[in-house]
């Protein structure tokens, strides 16, 4: 897929775990000060031996076609610096957050694209930071709220920057309206997140701290360790002092948060030398090395998926738990929210055996409060560069990257198991699906078909990116 069509990465970057790229807030009293979450680490119960075996390995036919492409989102002259984020549907219409370039360099800016698709409005939030993601959108009452990194003339790099929270609405004139200011240590990282809910807001992005005491310093900590904060923000949109989600034994990135009906549920990728990970952890742990350094100089490291459950306020409520080996090599990975269910689904590139990005395993994890389901395997051996993507449609749908650069789709069932084998869709070429939409008038599609909302990047330098439909049928 043509990056110019993909959120910029912004996780950091470290020997053995490169971030390929990775996806609502909370309005009510907020404490004065919320106990982090250190020494509330639960551990990954299934086994290598328990993972689950997931959807046939045999490729299925081609399920999707598209209906052709439909508004441009921008102008020629910014095509090569367009980036497209996430979308959300509102007022008959979708909204997509995306970056592109001007004469006041990187513009943050929403996309309001009309239900069939055909015109789409491109309203400027202001400029942002350089490398910085699109914003990201989320539903309130009433409208929406983009979060994303303002610049400012003459901002030192080295200060604290500034996540902006807008309300955006088509009827603003200038598109947006400030809410809410959170403040962040300047550093590689620009990974961020927030949610909402009718309460309180929670947003969420990763730092580096510096190493602990050398007498117990590990080689990974030698430029520090990552840590995931968290800022609680009330009804009036005042935003409390940040706090540690991340346990103080962890180094973590890549933070997600999702709204659930008893609070929220955070998410992050945590990571350790494939030493330290396979090491004892105490006397009576039996877990055994799995190899040394990748070559002579170099340790390899170990990621996996965390989850922490949080209540209306953000506290934490219970513990920190793996929904991942520790022993895996998670290097990305998605979120969503089942519909109408109390269950998250969670899917992970673990890299395995990669070599020049390419290799690797895709695994699927049902998770909820009282814990993880045995992961899924959905693909092994067969994934491309890049991140996968869990879509929002009724039922979802997961994508990735083949090994053959060719964009894959599995259709899940509402319970968000596999319904049947992955497919490889190459009659979509370049297109990248965003999220489900409902059938336009005029427009019959069987009961098993899914419509999809698409970003088709450029097809030449001199032509911006464009939205289109995509029609998949599930079996």
């Amino acid at each position: 897929m043509d990056s110019s069509t993909r959120p910029r990465p912004g996780a950091r970057r470290r020997a053995g775990l490169a971030t390929l790229g990775c996806l609502g807030l909370v309005l009510g009293g907020c404490p004065r000060a919320t106990p982090t979450a250190a020494g509330l680490v639960a551990g990954f119960e299934a086994a290598e031996a328990d993972i689950a075996e997931g959807p046939p390995s045999d490729s299925a036919a081609a399920r999707c076609h598209a209906e052709g492409r439909g508004a441009a989102l921008g102008s020629e002259r910014a095509s090569s610096s367009i980036a497209v984020g996430d979308g959300v549907a509102f007022d008959s219409g979708y909204a997509l957050g995306l970056t592109h370039g001007s004469d006041q360099g990187l513009v943050g800016a929403v996309a309001w694209v009309s239900a069939d698709v055909a015109v789409a409005t491109i309203a400027d939030l202001g400029p942002t930071l350089a490398e910085a993601p699109p914003p990201r959108i989320v539903r309130r009452a009433g409208g929406l709220v983009a979060a994303y990194f303002p610049r400012g003339p003459g901002v030192d790099p080295k200060a604290p920057r500034r996540l902006a929270l807008v309300a955006i609405e088509r009827s603003v004139a200038g598109g947006a309206r400030a809410l809410a200011t959170a403040s962040q240590q300047a550093d590689e990282s620009l990974a961020f997140d927030l949610a909402l809910s009718p309460q309180a807001g929670v947003v969420v992005w990763d730092e580096v701290v510096p190493p602990r005491a050398p007498a117990i310093l590990r080689s990974r900590e030698v430029g520090g360790r990552g840590v995931i904060r968290a800022s609680v923000i009330d009804r009036d949109w005042r935003v409390a002092a940040a706090y540690d989600l991340s346990p103080a034994d962890s180094d973590a990135e890549s933070p997600r948060i999702l709204p659930v009906a008893s609070g929220f549920v955070a998410f992050w990728i945590a990571s350790a030398s494939d030493t330290e990970s396979a090491a004892p952890r105490d006397a009576d742990s039996d877990i055994r090395s799995v190899g040394g350094p990748e070559a002579t100089g170099e340790v390899r490291t170990s990621g996996w998926v965390e989850m922490l459950a949080l209540d209306g306020r953000a506290a934490p409520r219970g513990p920190v738990r793996k929904l991942t080996s520790d022993r895996g090599h998670i290097s990305s990975y998605d979120v969503l929210r089942l519909d109408g269910d109390s269950a998250i689904l969670v899917v992970a590139r673990d890299d395995g055996e990669l070599t020049d990005g390419t290799g690797g395993t895709l695994l699927i994890v049902r998770t909820s409060e009282a814990g993880p389901e045995a992961p899924l395997v959905l693909s092994s051996g067969g994934l491309g560069r890049g991140a996968p993507a869990l879509v929002d449609a009724r039922p979802p749908w997961v994508t990735w990257v083949g090994d053959h650069e060719e964009l894959r789709m599995l259709p899940l069932a509402l319970t968000g198991r596999p319904a049947g084998a992955p497919s490889a869709e190459d009659g979509l070429g370049e297109a990248r699906p965003l999220l489900g939409i409902a059938s336009s008038t005029g427009n019959a599609h069987p009961a098993t078909s899914t419509r999809f909302l698409t970003v088709v990047p450029a097809e030449k330098n001199e032509s911006p990116p464009t939205v289109a439909v995509a029609v998949c049928e599930a079996p």
